[in-house]
């Protein structure tokens, strides 16, 4: 247990910056970078009110999902959603280890960068 007064020391590997694509196969991919072990996809599609309805939501650990057509209710605009998470995420909530990126202490200090793009289903059909 950590006392008061004791030093709790973090490091973390910040996910480098990467972009979003689809093919005309539904196929989203985004670049891999070097640190990142895991991502998080959203994948939302545009409701007639105006809202954004989440069809798609994943824990991935490789860069690509396949969309199926069957999921994707509109030829209007869907929103991905690509969180990448750094190795002491990916340590802490799949390897399960008690400590990653701390040092003192039990915990997870973590990095992450999330990017959204938003794409025209009518242009990939």
């Amino acid at each position: 247990m950590t006392q008061e007064g004791d030093t709790i020391t973090g490091v973390t590997k910040v996910p480098k910056d990467f972009d979003i694509t689809m093919n005309d196969n539904l196929k989203i991919s985004w670049d891999s970078r070097e640190g990142t072990q895991a991502y998080s996809l959203i994948v939302s599609q545009k409701e007639e009110s105006g809202d954004w309805l989440p069809v798609i939501d994943e824990t991935l650990y490789v860069n690509f999902y396949i969309i199926n057509s069957e999921v994707i209710e509109t030829d209007d605009s869907i929103r991905v959603e690509v969180v990448a998470f750094d190795e002491n995420y990916y340590n802490y909530v799949v390897k399960e280890m008690d400590a990653s990126g701390v040092v003192g202490a039990y915990g997870v200090f973590g990095s992450a960068v999330r990017k959204e793009r938003s794409f025209l289903i009518s242009d990939f059909k």
